[in-house]
């Protein structure tokens, strides 16, 4: 052998055994013959404890008739190369993933001697599949039983997607509406305000768009819809789907319009709709909104979980503001002993989840269980918007509240909530339990918080009154005390 076909041999032993990727060789009986040290490595053998081993000795049974297939086919020359995937079992007895690309080496005569074959690791890349998989099966399955309608249509507004929700709402199938386009169920009087809102998405102006609109379903009936729209580009930042999600608020209509005629307990049925329902049914669209943008199939998950709950939020609200707006008066029923400390225990819970970016401790003492006060099923509400209140007027993310009872008559069970938040004047104090109180600046909220507060207490026949809660010094903090009755 002459010195450059020394050198040549050289530089292909070294690549093959300084190849990232594993490069084995077996004879046609399967048994190893040769291998690099990244293949060593893969399956965490010897090459002296391979050689008393075949191929088949450290595949994982299930794979092992369809490798016995494939060696086969490129023996009697079907094919000169084929690839594959399979599972190893290591000699630590730990199951791998590895994709194959493997060929035949012949003699001069054309008879095959050699089985070489090249394994690339992917067993890290095979549980990312698994797991975006398992959570895209979970994203759809959210998608397609949504109580939100959800759809998408290409640029020209022909429908592409619907779930069940969007389609029971409008009542077309889905073979129904690939035939329709977007406009073809608005409303005449709603088409132009539809195509500049979606207009706006395709030319950059806004990334999402919220509006309102009425929907003609295909027995006639009109609906009205509260639709949220985004865009979906492709990788090179085309505009290729429009996504929206639908919330038929028809029946919402309908009290609202009854609403302006009622007296002071109906309109505590709007606020509550308004106040809350509101903030439930944003959180669930922005909540899937970072689910369907999410690279993370974990965090997507994350996202759906809390969704999901929060839309089952809605669904309670909606049911008790419904029996709410039947009332002029607490019927003697409806008023009954409820226990304090599951009550509050309750309003903690959901108000630390409302606020993620901020550190809440709610301490609350001196509650027994078996506290009870005569309240009803919206009491939650009371301490949720007190809680609510002092965590809007902290400006530091570390909120500290106390909750406890102070001395009081027979009959009679004060409860104190007591916060660090920016304090409120004597001189306003009366105020801030105002409807749409001016007392908030501008932005700082829609002021039904503590009108909901008095409200209820109200009913109840209870008081409620607020002080410093370090004497003659209002901006220490403010110390909220709710007189409920207890028999």
């Amino acid at each position: 052998m002459n010195q450059d076909n020394s050198d040549a041999m050289n530089i292909h032993d070294s690549f093959i055994e300084n190849s990232p990727l594993g490069i084995a060789t077996a004879n046609l009986e399967c048994k190893f013959l040769s291998a690099n040290h990244a293949y060593l490595e893969m399956i965490g053998y010897t090459m002296e404890e391979l050689k008393e081993l075949t191929f088949l000795d450290i595949t994982h049974p299930d794979d092992r008739t369809k490798n016995i297939e494939d060696a086969k086919k490129i023996a009697k020359g079907d094919r000169s190369i084929t690839q594959f995937e399979k599972r190893y079992i290591r000699k630590d007895g730990q199951t791998i993933n590895v994709k194959v690309t493997t060929w035949l080496l012949k003699d001069k005569d054309g008879n095959p001697t050699t089985h070489v074959s090249a394994f690339e690791d992917i067993t890290e890349k095979k549980a990312m599949e698994e797991k975006m998989q398992s959570s895209e099966k979970t994203l759809h399955s959210f998608i397609e039983y949504s109580p939100l309608g959800i759809a998408t249509t290409n640029l020209e507004g022909e429908f592409v997607s619907a779930n069940q929700a969007y389609t029971e709402m409008i009542g077309y199938t889905m073979d129904e509406l690939k035939e329709l386009t977007y406009l073809d169920i608005t409303h005449p009087d709603d088409r132009d305000q539809n195509i500049e809102h979606l207009q706006k998405i395709v030319n950059g102006d806004t990334s999402l768009n919220i509006f309102e609109k009425k929907y003609i379903r295909k027995d006639g009936q009109i609906i009205n819809v509260k639709v949220r729209t985004w865009l979906i580009k492709d990788k090179d930042g085309n505009p290729t789907t429009h996504v929206g999600a639908f919330e038929d608020i028809t029946e919402r209509k309908i009290f609202e319009d009854k609403l302006q005629k009622t007296d002071q307990e109906l309109r505590l049925y709007l606020d509550i709709l308004t106040h809350d329902v509101r903030n439930y049914q944003a959180s669930v669209i922005g909540y899937l909104d970072i689910a369907l943008i999410s690279k993370n199939p974990l965090e997507a998950e994350n996202y759906i979980k809390k969704a999901q709950a929060n839309v089952s939020n809605t669904e309670n609200i909606l049911q008790n503001a419904s029996i709410v707006m039947m009332l002029k008066e607490p019927s003697v029923d409806s008023l009954k002993p409820s226990k304090l400390l599951k009550i509050v225990e309750e309003a903690k819970e959901y108000i630390i989840d409302q606020f993620p970016h901020k550190t809440i401790d709610i301490d609350i003492e001196k509650i027994d269980k078996d506290t009870s006060i005569i309240a009803d099923y919206l009491c939650k509400q009371l301490f949720v918007n007190l809680f609510s209140n002092a965590v809007k007027f902290t400006a530091q993310e570390n909120v500290k509240i106390a909750v406890y009872l102070e001395k009081s008559t027979k009959g009679k069970c004060a409860v104190v909530i007591a916060d660090s938040a920016r304090g409120v004047p004597k001189e306003e104090r009366e105020k801030i339990f105002e409807r749409f109180s001016e007392f908030r600046k501008k932005g700082e909220g829609s002021g039904l918080g503590l009108y909901i507060v008095q409200t209820l207490i109200q009913r109840y026949k209870g008081r409620i009154s607020v002080e410093s809660r370090v004497k003659e010094d209002y901006t220490k903090g403010s110390k909220f005390i709710v007189e409920f009755n207890t028999s």
